[in-house]
Formats: structure tokens, C-alpha cells, sequence
């Protein structure tokens, strides 16, 4: 089956941008607002604002499932001519030559605070933390364990994410995923030969194989975002041709539509993997890849869009501690209002300069990164290009 290279589906572009615009802006609601009580979303502007922010969970399943298509799509797309150290050099390559240096302006900013006013209750205080997903104060996650787990990019997995940087909790999932995959499908493909199989078939029983045990060792929420990020990957090999199929593809995007919308009121164990799952299929519909509002945008959109997604909380907390400072915002939320609208968009408008600082600084340099080690660590002359 010929597929469509990633450079014809803009529509992957349009939505990396989006998602992580829709993960900054949540977060910036929800700290600025948060916890200042509403009537309900249905009965309030606020209530209904508060409930639009909170789709910023399930932006970052699109994200699992993009991640896949691509990257996991990648490892199929080559597997008769994989290079494990070329694969490795594109994937460290495209984490850290962002990670690091948010790494290092987390720790600066916390610092800082730190220094200024270390009983701040911005920091510190469970109400306003809370919606970052830290529990209790910020300095607290500077302990051996956060910090390694920082580094070598597993947070999550072997422990937190360091200070206020709660938003890396993502890329542990991710960075296991890069090369748990290739391994599942490696095996499988060893398995399937001597056994005379589909290698597919048993490729797609790898990944359930590998679901099930974490779900025996009580990762559940590891064993749903790995089937939806590996539903990514699989998907990126087929092409809704036949009536059903194109059918039973928009039926997806239907249900997985109707999953975000619901995400924020229901349990994230129930729409995660309807909406991962479901949004996979929709991606079969070749015409569905091709949507843009203008393909140059998006994808110079999408180029700084990691660098958002991995430096926005430490930017928004630091705005508002800033704001506090001047007795501008306290902890216990601010009502919509002039004032609040102005810190909001103060702090989102921060959090978007620094990450295009970021992205031209840093992730338009992946590329030239990933060759720089390759030449040094590697005698292989032949550097390919790398893959997103």
C-alpha cells in the first residue's frame, strides 16, 4: 500500500501547534483563575472558560497519538533498513537539544524565586500547585530522585519532573515509548519469521502482549497511553480505501471528537483511550491529512511548538509570582475581570515569546545537533535525514 509522505499531511503540523497552544492556555487559565470557585461550567462565562481549559489533558493525548504516527510510523516505514544508532541520535537529538536548556531555565527561575521569597505561597501553596499536578510546594522537587529522572528524560517513570516543570510528566511516557517500540516490533518481526506469521499480526500482538503487562504490574495509565501512541504508529501504514473503512475512519473521529469534549466532566480513564484510539482511525482518511489553514504556517507553527509545550509552566508560575510581588495575584484566584484578564494574558503572552526564543535558539537546530553528534560519535559518513 503506497502511503503519503509526512511532508504531504500538514494536517499532523496544524494540530502539534494547536495542541500545545491548547496545553499553555489551559494551564494559564486554570493558575490565574484557579481555585477561585465557580456556579458550574454550564451556568457561567467562567464555569464554561474553566471547562475549556481543562481539554488541556486530552490535547496532550493528541500529542501521544501524533507522536506515534510519526516517530513509531517511522521505525515501520524503515523496518528492512532500520539503523538503531542512527534512529537514537534523531530521538536524543529532538528531546535534548530542547530539554536542557529548559532544564536549566526552570531551575534558574525557580532559583530565583527561591532566593527572593522561598515561603511564597505561589510556589508553595497546595491550591495553586495543584493544577500543575505538584503536590505541595515546588522547591520540594529538587530531591536526587527529580532531578535524575529529569535528565535522563523518564520523569514519571523513575520519579517527578524537577521543580515547576510539571509538564515534562509526558516526555518519561514518550522516551520509553521510542524505543520500547522499535523492540516490540523488532521481536516480533524475529518471532513472526521463524514461525512463518504475518509480521504485522504479530507486531500488533506484541503491543497488547506488552499492554498487559503493565497492566499486571499496575501501570494502568502506562498501558493506555502505550496502546494509544503505538495505535499511532500502526495506523500510519493504512489508508481507509474501501467504503467501510472511510465508514468506520470518520465513525473514529466522531467518537474521539465526542471524547474531548467530554474529558474534562468524565474520567480520563474512560475518554483517553476512546479519543486516542479514535482519532487514529480518523487519521486513515487521506483527504483528513491534507487539511491546513496554510501549510507553510503550520508547520513553522509546529517547529516551536515542543519548545512551548516544555517551557510554558515555569514561565506562567514565575509571571505570577512576579505579579504577586506587586500584590497584583494571590493564590486563591482572581475573579474574570480586567485585572485578571491582563495577567493572563501577560503570562501566556511571556510563555509565547520564550518558547519562539526557545524554538529559534534551540529546535531549529535539532537537525545540525543530531549531525554534530553523529560526526563525533559515530564513523558512519552517510548521516540521513532526520525524522519527526
Amino acid at each position: 500500500m503506497a502511503t503519503i509522505p509526512n511532508a504531504e499531511k500538514p494536517f499532523l503540523f496544524t494540530l502539534r501547534w494547536i495542541s500545545s497552544l491548547i496545553v499553555m492556555f489551559g494551564h494559564a487559565y486554570s493558575m490565574v483563575f484557579h481555585p477561585y470557585e465557580y456556579a458550574g461550567w454550564h451556568e457561567s462565562l467562567g464555569g464554561f472558560l474553566q471547562y475549556i481549559a481543562q481539554f488541556r489533558h486530552s490535547a496532550v493525548i493528541i500529542f501521544f497519538v501524533l507522536s506515534g504516527y510519526l516517530v513509531g510510523g517511522g521505525v515501520l516505514r524503515r523496518l528492512d533498513a532500520f539503523d538503531f544508532s542512527h534512529y537514537f541520535f534523531q530521538r536524543f537529538a529532538r528531546i535534548y537539544v530542547v530539554l536542557v536548556p529548559a532544564l536549566l531555565l526552570t531551575a534558574c527561575l525557580d532559583g530565583i524565586v527561591y532566593l527572593i521569597d522561598p515561603t511564597t505561597p505561589i510556589y508553595a501553596d497546595t491550591q495553586l500547585t495543584e493544577t500543575l499536578g505538584i503536590d505541595g510546594s515546588v522547591f520540594t522537587r529538587y530531591d536526587p530522585r527529580s532531578i535524575f529522572a529529569s535528565l535522563v528524560s523518564l520523569e514519571s517513570i523513575v520519579g517527578d519532573p524537577i521543580g515547576s516543570n510539571r509538564a515534562l510528566w509526558s516526555l518519561g511516557y514518550e522516551w520509553l515509548y521510542y524505543f520500547l517500540f522499535p523492540a516490540t516490533v523488532f521481536l516480533a518481526a524475529f518471532i513472526a519469521a521463524r514461525l512463518k506469521l504475518s509480521r504485522r499480526w504479530v507486531a500488533e500482538i506484541g503491543v497488547v502482549v506488552v499492554a498487559c503487562i503493565f497492566l499486571a504490574l499496575g501501570q494502568r495509565f502506562l498501558a493506555a497511553t502505550w496502546v494509544i501512541w503505538t495505535s499511532g504508529a500502526i495506523v500510519s501504514r493504512w489508508r481507509a480505501e474501501t467504503s467501510l473503512q472511510r465508514w468506520l475512519a470518520r465513525f473514529g473521529g466522531v467518537i474521539a471528537f465526542l471524547a474531548f469534549l467530554a474529558s474534562p466532566i468524565y474520567s480520563h480513564r474512560v475518554t483517553d483511550p476512546i479519543l486516542g484510539l479514535g482519532f487514529a482511525a480518523f487519521l486513515t482518511l487521506p483527504n483528513v491529512l491534507r487539511l491546513s489553514f496554510n501549510p507553510a504556517f503550520d508547520r513553522g507553527m509546529a517547529n516551536w511548538s515542543y519548545s512551548l509545550y516544555v517551557i510554558h509552566e515555569p514561565v506562567l508560575l514565575f509571571v505570577l509570582f512576579l505579579f504577586g510581588q506587586q500584590a497584583l495575584f494571590d493564590v486563591a484566584g482572581l475573579p474574570l475581570s480586567w485585572l485578571g484578564g491582563g495577567i493572563f494574558l501577560a503570562a501566556s503572552g511571556s510563555a509565547l515569546a520564550v518558547a519562539l526564543l526557545f524554538g529559534r535558539l534551540f529546535e531549529d537546530r535539532t537537525d545540525a545537533f543530531r549531525l554534530w553528534l553523529m560526526r563525533r560519535l559515530t564513523t558512519t559518513e552517510t548521516v540521513p535525514a532526520a525524522s519527526r
